[in-house]
């Protein structure tokens, strides 16, 4: 009778300890899916927002190019091929941003999405096999009450049912663990690939972006800026010099046009036009 109780007592134990056990394991597996709906949906949240923002700055560029393009239009030729110059090299660097955000929605924001559905699906795989579980545990205590109501059969009874619950019990343990493995597995392989894309995708942009850019510099370190000065002078100082000179030069006499050029940078031909329109309005107020 002693050792029918001790056997009794023993077999209780290893039931709760195969209890506690698989509760950790299951806790285990919940925690491991947790965690990756977690940090992998915020990862996707920020890198798809990274994507959009730099869409936007492709497009503020854009912008830039234009206004280049137009202010370019208003200034002197070395200026104006400098700024040109500028300009198509952004609208370049554009091109390949352009390619950028492509490839980083395609390569790395569309996988990451996909890890919503997978995790959904690993969630209901947990909650399926746990509930099993569950059934079985309870099979396995229905097993041992029947065992204390009846202490003659508890022997046969424990041969039978309680090996068959504790079988099944098992069996589902490891399902869930071939399941939840084959899902850790898989995305480790994933933020493996997903990372290197994404950081291919921003060399390759780097990439070509530095080699314009160097060109871009290049080219406006050797723009000359004092050839443009030389031509003719501001805008609004050339209308005042040609005013004054309209007014003045009707009464100058042309051996005095060239030295005149030379002294309010305009050229000998610009100054003798303006003599010949003050002598002829001069001439026309005499008649």
């Amino acid at each position: 009778m002693q050792i029918t109780e001790q056997w009794s007592c023993g077999e209780d134990n290893r039931t709760n300890m195969n209890s506690f056990f698989r509760d950790v394991q299951v806790k285990s597996m919940e925690q491991t899916v947790k965690h990756a709906e977690k940090y992998l949906g915020e990862i996707c949240s920020l890198l798809a927002s990274y994507t959009r923002k730099t869409a936007k700055l492709r497009d503020k560029a854009d912008l830039l190019v234009a206004q280049l393009f137009d202010f370019s239009r208003t200034e002197d030729p070395e200026v104006q091929i400098g700024l040109r110059n500028l300009a198509e090299d952004l609208a370049m660097v554009q091109d390949y941003r352009q390619a950028q955000v492509e490839r980083l929605e395609t390569r790395v924001v569309s996988p990451l999405k996909a890890y919503g559905d997978v995790v959904k699906s690993k969630r209901a795989d947990l909650k399926k096999f746990n509930t099993d579980l569950n059934r079985e545990l309870k099979e396995l205590q229905k097993v041992e009450k029947i065992r204390l109501r009846n202490p003659a059969d508890r022997q046969s009874i424990a041969e039978v049912n309680a090996q068959k619950a504790s079988n099944n019990a098992q069996r589902s343990i490891r399902q869930l663990e071939e399941t939840i493995t084959d899902f850790q597995r898989q995305k480790l392989e994933d933020i493996k690939r997903i990372f290197t894309d994404f950081i291919t995708v921003e060399m390759l942009f780097h990439a070509k972006a530095l080699e314009v850019y160097t060109r871009t510099y290049d080219n406006l370190e050797t723009m000359n800026t004092q050839k443009d000065l030389e031509v003719q002078p501001m805008p609004m100082i050339q209308f005042l010099h040609m005013t004054a000179l309209l007014l003045y030069l009707s009464n100058v006499h042309v051996v005095h046009i060239v030295i005149l050029a030379k002294e309010v940078m305009f050229s000998p031909v610009s100054v003798f036009v303006c003599w010949l329109v003050g002598l002829s309005v001069r001439l026309h107020k005499n008649y």
